[in-house]
């Protein structure tokens, strides 16, 4: 038994065809980005108006603003306390009565107040007519 290769049904002149539009179109579009470039190189490059000092001032927003250093002594001093602070029960304001609580026990707390939100409501049992006071 004779084995034989079937004929090529792809027409190579098609495929060349195709393979040179695509390369045309793509010179093509290469041109036409290359051109409005230039324009745009072209339309750019023409003198602004000069900066006077006054527009190079900082604007009194920022000026009023407090700086201070990233790592000042009062932010490392909240970063090391904030662990504990997290993990521990305390006073916020003695006076207004506001309190911090561990997180753990604070996300405990608001689920069960969320999951009480969300129970149904029981009607009041209605007093028996016999027993007026």
């Amino acid at each position: 038994m004779k084995v034989t290769q079937e004929p090529d049904h792809v027409n190579q002149r098609v495929v060349l065809i195709v393979a040179a539009a695509a390369t045309a179109l793509t010179v093509i579009g290469v041109l036409i980005a290359w051109g409005l470039l230039q324009w745009n190189v072209a339309n750019l490059s023409t003198p602004a108006e000069p900066v006077s000092a006054r527009d190079l001032r900082v604007p009194e927003e920022v000026n009023a603003t407090e700086m201070t250093l990233f790592d000042s002594l009062e932010g490392r001093s909240r970063r090391l306390e904030a662990p504990e602070r997290l993990e521990s029960y305390g006073f916020v304001d003695r006076e207004q009565g506001r309190v911090h609580v561990p997180i753990r026990r604070a996300m405990q707390l608001y689920v069960e107040q969320q999951n009480a939100a969300q129970e149904p409501q029981k009607p009041a049992e209605p007093k028996p007519k016999g027993d007026q006071q």
